[in-house]
């Protein structure tokens, strides 16, 4: 037989082999025609797209990279070429060979999809968007394609336009269990945690062996209290794959918001002998309360955060956790080397717009002071039980107060939910007006309506409670909105003092929404708009709304406790004193500290790094 023939039978055969799931034989094939014919661009293409396969994006690249050095106007292999650059993770070079395999065949649906999928996955979700459009304009049915629409407009936080597309998918492909998946993280971000769940069951009854969506499924169980359902599904999928990092992360973090912060450590550590890369590990046993982090840890920190090839948001991670280990030994400038650090990735990734929030700032106001301005419609009778937000600038005692007043057996405490900026969403849509403009058009039909879907939020609530508290900081926000839709609610206000406020903000690796925290001037900048805001508040709604001082608190607990109680017209009761005996879940960066008795070490803190600090004291005015 020719060698011509050879290679055409191996390619045949392998081919073939490759179509039935062989690969290990097919590509054992096209080695022997690379043996024959090293320039062969078939057996270079074909094995390349075995090796993306195979999860070897860096061998697939070298090989495809042949063969176009023969063909450089193959459409296919551009592509091939492209989804190997997109799994290596180099998404500049993936975006180029996918939009040269679409000069050279405008019309291939498949590449305008893996386009997309490659803007998206780096941050370019608004291309991406633009691409899978495109695509659909030439084949409507396309389902794969409708998810990845959704996955993008989620990226874009249009969630609306996102279950839109889901929909459409589903329709074309009910068992499609990318879209399955999508629609749960779209609830998630919605905190619709039921409707997660639903999902999330549904992708396991089509793919039961996904431990990646049990893990998911723990969190959402999680989100909804419900502790044991959530232990026991990690402790499935620790018993099918007990080398399973994420899960071990997944039942520190669930150990920690329980209270139990020993088992947490356990777990963290168990994760980092598993994958010592893990950052995220390494920040949540650092910053665990009443943990000193132990010098080889900290010295296991030092060699990752010198090596290369991490990704920012794990540097991130990482800067925060030396920081924490640092300030533990009174190491103040080297703790502040790396919080420095931290933050500035931060601000690189999310920067802070100071326009933007002051446009904002202006808006909330004028439109609340609009809707106020308007005399009120036909009285309602007052609804139980009462709403109380407790809100106020992030790490103002926020925690603290809601662990303390859901301690009264009277008060349930909700914990951190989005109820009020879904509100917010809904008065956009009844009004066909963006936030917070629509405010001032709401009707007292309109406001109604937002009251009773509030309501309708907080479905399971103890017989006897008088007060729900929906415990979400930046609620503060919303404050004019809810006041009118809900006209029972009451407003508990934290405050603290601004330069310790500010810094414990700002030594927290809070995600790329709050870009406020990321820089002293910008924080100092923030917090004057929050400041402005809550003067505008006390001077429309005076007698709804209660200061509460994290200070005062910390001095004298029963005092304060007193003051909240008269002013939601309940009786003290001695239980609210021991508010960290409680059990449930602490879904919250204080749930170490809100497990303890009153603590005093938090007051002044700033003042260990006060010559780092000046740009925030000289902003904020500080004496």
């Amino acid at each position: 037989m020719t060698s011509p023939e050879k290679i055409m039978r191996y390619l045949e055969q392998g081919y073939q082999l490759q179509q039935q799931g062989r690969y290990g034989e097919a590509e054992a094939g096209y080695r022997e025609v690379l043996k024959l014919d090293p320039r062969n661009v078939h057996a270079l293409n074909l094995l390349g797209i075995l090796a993306i396969n195979s999860d070897r994006p860096l061998e697939a690249i070298e090989l495809i990279t042949q063969a176009l050095a023969e063909n450089p106007d193959d459409p296919q292999a551009h592509g091939n070429l492209g989804l190997a650059y997109k799994d290596a993770g180099q998404f500049e070079a993936a975006v180029a060979h996918f939009k040269q395999s679409l000069q050279l065949n405008p019309k291939n649906l498949v590449m305008m999809n893996n386009l997309g999928n490659a803007l998206r996955e780096s941050g370019n979700a608004r291309d991406a968007i633009t691409c899978f459009e495109a695509a659909l304009r030439l084949d409507r049915a396309y389902a794969a394609c409708w998810s990845n629409l959704a996955a993008a407009q989620r990226d874009m936080e249009d969630y609306g336009k996102a279950m839109k597309a889901l929909d459409r998918a589903l329709e074309l492909d009910p068992e499609q269990v990318a879209a399955h998946h999508l629609r749960a993280s779209v609830f998630v971000k919605l905190a619709r945690f039921e409707d997660a769940l639903a999902c999330f069951e549904r992708v396991l009854e089509l793919e039961p062996g996904r431990t990646d969506v049990m893990i998911e499924k723990s969190d959402a169980l999680r989100d909804l209290n419900r502790a044991d359902e959530a232990r026991q599904t990690l402790d499935t999928v620790l018993q099918r794959e007990p080398g399973n990092p994420f899960a071990w992360h997944a039942l520190g973090v669930l150990h920690e918001q329980l209270g139990d912060r020993d088992r947490a450590a356990e777990c963290f550590q168990r994760c980092l002998q598993l994958a010592p890369d893990y950052a995220s590990a390494h920040y949540q046993l650092a910053q665990l309360k009443g943990r000193q982090t132990p010098e080889q840890e900290l010295q296991q920190m030092e060699l990752l955060w010198r090596a290369d090839g991490m990704l920012d948001e794990d540097r991130k991670l990482l800067a925060f956790a030396l920081f924490r280990a640092w300030d533990q030994r009174d190491e103040v400038a080297k703790a502040w080397h790396y919080l420095a650090q931290g933050n500035r990735i931060k601000a690189e990734a999310s920067p802070y717009d100071r326009a933007f929030t002051h446009s904002l700032t202006d808006g909330i106001i004028t439109a609340a002071r609009a809707l106020q301005a308007r005399p009120p419609g036909q009285a309602r009778a007052p609804a139980s039980p009462g709403i109380a937000f407790v809100m106020g600038m992030p790490r103002s005692g926020t925690t603290l107060t809601e662990q303390v007043l859901s301690a009264h057996s009277c008060i349930m405490g909700a914990g951190e939910v989005s109820y009020a900026f879904d509100c917010a969403r809904l008065a956009s849509h009844l009004t066909n007006q963006p936030f917070p403009q629509c405010v001032a058009e709401l009707t007292d039909a309109h406001l109604e309506e937002i009251g009773r879907y509030y309501r309708s939020r907080h479905r399971e609530v103890d017989q006897g409670t008088a007060w729900i508290v929906d415990k979400t900081p930046l609620n503060f926000q919303y404050l004019g909105l809810m006041a009118r839709a809900l006209p029972e609610a009451k407003f508990i206000h934290c405050r603290r003092e601004p330069v310790d406020n500010c810094f414990s903000i700002h030594r927290i690796p809070f995600d790329e929404k709050q870009t406020y925290a990321h820089g002293l001037e910008s924080l100092a900048d923030y917090y004057q708009q929050y400041r402005r805001m809550m003067d505008a508040w006390h001077a429309l709604y005076p007698e709804r709304i209660l200061d509460v001082d994290y200070e005062a608190t910390v001095a004298d607990l029963r005092a304060q406790c007193e003051r909240m109680l008269g002013f939601l017209e309940l009786e003290f009761q001695p239980a609210m004193l021991e508010f960290h005996s409680g059990g449930g879940l602490v879904k919250t960066p204080s749930a170490s500290q809100v497990r303890e008795p009153i603590y005093r070490d938090a007051v002044a803190a700033w003042k260990r790094y006060e010559e780092f600090l000046q740009p925030l004291v000289a902003a904020l005015g500080h004496d």
